[in-house]
């Protein structure tokens, strides 16, 4: 609790839940004796049996009369103060945070790929980008950009790749709304209220977001349109568990200012556990970072596009038009995967959560120096329980950026949300993995300032970056395109 930051009164909340559990179970014992009472009145207004005062058992049905208005009075009066402990009092239960054994306390680094030198000191993407033309940023927003070129036909050849990656390992592709509703934000453990989601204005048909009836822009990679196709579901047929989904698309949030990725040289996350160290050397070529068999979906299309938001956030970024903090790796629009299991219980929940940190660091370390970092309890949001982060070095800026996650939720939403499976007659919960398989547009700002060459050689003195590079880069992922669509056992002419 101290390590998140929640400044709650166990004591209290324990007090409340014990009073929550004794008024329901007298409330439960006042609901009996009504009955009671009524099936008595009854019998004496029939005649069936005699006052308990002598003739026609009229005082005794008055006494009963009595009793029973008494006893639906106290039952009132016990329903509202069990509606008030829980409108007020149990909210606070919902603020703890959902953890268990696997939890762990601080951060700790699971895999660490080998370093990549360089003989020349390398500029940040910023830099590249305004040197080689590839992109734009806005001046009407601190997040606004255009990709130019290479830089967007790259964007839409490495969200096929992935794409096509998931597609291979039995992933169904879902297409997902950009909008959520209030009742899904809050289920899925954010706060109406904290300013990291953006919101439609009030119209007529939802209201704003201190209505609890507002609507929200998340963008169709994201965990919220997931979770409410499932809410209020039952899984008739547990046997199709896992239900491995994944949704290509953009993701809003909403920025202030620079975010601060964890930044280092060296080992910037620290552990009491050594690291665990890869047996395989990642790919690291200027020639093609891409060594993949897999092949994407192809597109044909190649649209210039913004991070401006058609939509106001519940508190305006702040706008700078001196020195703005222009970088791919803090957009409040970015192109990215995000990845959703449904599992029947833990352990298929674990498995699908190692299954899916295997694909991550196999095709992510490809691109750069990765780290895997299995978070600490202050970097959880309230439904996880676990969160692995992936991140690349930016050799150029310096830093780690944290380009994909994954979160293990257990039955948070299950409870929450109401989705339920029937097994043998029963109702139990589900379990769900769900994370952002990658962030296309953070993953750009990698490939640019990894695959630079020294701007200090002849020819190169024009642009510091390898544009036959990028390009090679846009046809290694057409070949695998034309590889996956070839019938099984056809030679490729590549």
């Amino acid at each position: 609790m101290r390590r998140k930051g929640i400044k709650t009164d166990l004591n209290k909340i324990e007090a409340d839940i014990l009073l929550h559990k004794e008024s329901t179970i007298k409330i439960a014992q006042l609901k009996q004796d009504k009955v009671e009472l009524i099936k008595k009145l009854n019998s004496v207004g029939q005649g069936g049996s005699p006052g308990a005062e002598g003739q026609g058992g009229s005082p005794g049905a008055d006494s009963l009369k009595n009793s029973l208005s008494e006893l639906t009075e106290e039952l009132q009066i016990s329903r509202e103060q069990l509606w008030l402990l829980e409108e007020t009092s149990l909210l606070e239960y919902l603020k703890l945070p959902s953890c268990d054994e696997s939890t762990i306390l601080e951060d700790e680094v699971l895999f660490s790929s080998d370093k990549r030198t360089f003989h020349f000191e390398p500029l940040s993407h910023v830099q590249l980008v305004e040197k080689s033309g590839l992109a734009e940023f806005s001046v009407n927003s601190h997040t606004a950009y255009y990709l130019h070129a290479q830089l967007a036909r790259l964007e839409l050849k490495l969200t096929s790749y992935f794409q096509t990656i998931l597609l291979h390992n039995n992933f169904n592709m879902f297409s997902n709304p950009d909008f959520s509703k209030s009742v899904v934000v809050e289920g899925c453990g954010s706060s109406q209220d904290d300013n990291q989601l953006f919101h439609l204005k009030s119209a007529q048909d939802f209201g704003s977001p201190v209505s609890g009836d507002a609507m929200y822009l998340v963008g169709g990679a994201s965990k919220q349109p997931f979770v409410a196709y499932f809410a209020r579901n039952l899984i008739q047929n547990p046997g199709i568990l896992p239900v491995n989904l994944f949704s290509v698309g953009r993701q809003y949030n909403p920025v202030k200012s620079k975010e601060s990725p964890v930044k280092s040289t060296e080992s910037p996350v620290q552990s009491t556990e050594s690291p665990v160290q890869s047996t395989e050397s990642p790919v690291q070529s200027t020639e093609s970072p891409m060594q993949s068999t897999e092949s994407p979906v192809q597109s044909t299309e190649s649209p210039v596009k913004s991070t401006e938001s058609p939509v106001q956030s519940s508190e305006s970024p702040v706008k700078s038009t001196e020195n703005p903090e222009h970088s791919l790796t803090n957009t409040q629009q970015s192109s990215a995967v995000q990845v959703f299991s449904v599992c029947a219980d833990k352990d298929m929940m674990m498995s699908q959560m190692n299954l899916l940190k295997d694909i991550m660091t196999e095709q992510l370390m490809k691109f750069g120096e990765l780290r895997v970092v299995d978070r600490g309890v202050q970097h959880l949001g309230p439904s996880d329980i676990k969160k692995i982060s992936f991140q690349l070095y930016l050799p150029g800026s310096k830093q780690f950026v944290e380009v994909g996650s994954l979160n293990v939720e257990n039955d948070y939403y299950s409870r929450r949300m109401m989705i339920k499976q029937k097994q043998n007659g029963q109702y139990r919960n589900v379990y769900t993995v769900s994370g952002q398989m990658v962030n296309i547009t953070k993953l750009l700002a990698v490939i640019l300032e990894n695959e630079q060459v020294d701007p200090c050689k002849p020819h190169q003195a024009s642009t510091p970056l390898n544009l036959q590079v990028l390009q090679y880069l846009i046809d290694v992922v057409e070949f695998h395109v034309q590889d996956f669509n070839s019938p099984p056992n056809t030679p490729c002419s590549h």
